[in-house]
């Protein structure tokens, strides 16, 4: 295993613009590339920017020396999950057992050391998570026959924009599901003194990644995994003609309320 954990964040408040202190960032990936007993944080923060932003048949390169898996599959996880470029304006985290945690910000002449940011909404996405819901045959693959005796599993990876402002990136073997449990935003119910908050019902389903592996029959399907959970980028608006969806907006006021059975708060309440 590799010594450096690399940890990507977007930033939310200015993109291309250098980062400052108080912008809000979202995790965006982490993963372990094999980079060498000798490697320092910038050489991890340069192989970062490289991986994300060139294109992957160069990145593919026997020059480049990537024998590690997990840094040849990181690039591909990042771009099956719609993430855009590492830019001026984001951050990487770089963590190592001896070290600790080095902060870095992406400048336009390099990297500037940064202390760690405190306005962070949502984990950044685990390469290895993902890794199981990438085996099988692509969707695109039409000529694809089942084996006699086997039984298909369908191997998805999906981002949900959900009815609380967050949009959910999950994988599943089967089909999306309808309701999310994601977040306290919309409320919730509290039973003599158990709370439970409202799950989030499913907007709108992007299909980021859609595969097929024949298995036994029988074989236990994977559970649903919530990848990463990020806010929506854009404002809180109210439809101005009948249809018209309303939009949560990134950091919503509280939009829904506790319904109480019994006379103990929720814990938001007290």
């Amino acid at each position: 295993m590799s010594a450096y954990l690399v940890s990507v964040y977007h930033n939310l408040t200015s993109r291309f613009m250098p980062y400052n202190d108080g912008d809000w960032l979202t995790g965006a990936i982490s993963c372990r590339p094999g980079l060498g007993t000798h490697a320092t944080p910038k050489n991890a923060a340069d192989w970062a920017f490289h991986a994300f932003n060139v294109d992957l048949d160069q990145f593919w390169l026997p020059r480049m020396e990537l024998a590690d898996a997990e840094a040849r599959v990181a690039p591909w996880v990042y771009r099956i999950v719609g993430l855009r470029s590492l830019s001026v304006g984001d951050v990487v985290a770089i963590e190592t057992a001896s070290d600790g945690e080095t902060w870095v910000a992406c400048e336009p002449q390099g990297w500037r050391p940064i202390t760690a940011p405190t306005h962070i909404d949502g984990d950044p996405l685990n390469v290895e998570t993902v890794r199981p819901y990438l085996r099988g045959q692509s969707a695109a693959n039409t000529g694809r026959v089942t084996e006699p005796g086997m039984e298909v599993h369908r191997l998805c990876i999906f981002d949900l924009s959900l009815d609380c402002g967050h949009i959910a990136t999950v994988a599943v073997n089967g089909w999306h599901p309808v309701n999310v449990a994601c977040c306290d935003r919309l409320g919730g119910i509290a039973v003599h003194g158990d709370y439970a908050v409202y799950s989030s019902s499913v907007d709108y389903v992007n299909p980021l990644s859609e595969r097929y592996e024949d298995r036994q029959p029988g074989a236990c399907r994977e559970l649903t995994v919530l990848l990463r959970r990020r806010p929506c980028t854009d404002e809180p608006t109210q439809p101005s003609w009948h249809g018209e969806p309303t939009s949560a907006g990134r950091f919503p006021v509280r939009v829904g309320a506790t319904w109480h059975i019994g006379s103990e708060a929720s814990p938001s309440e007290q």
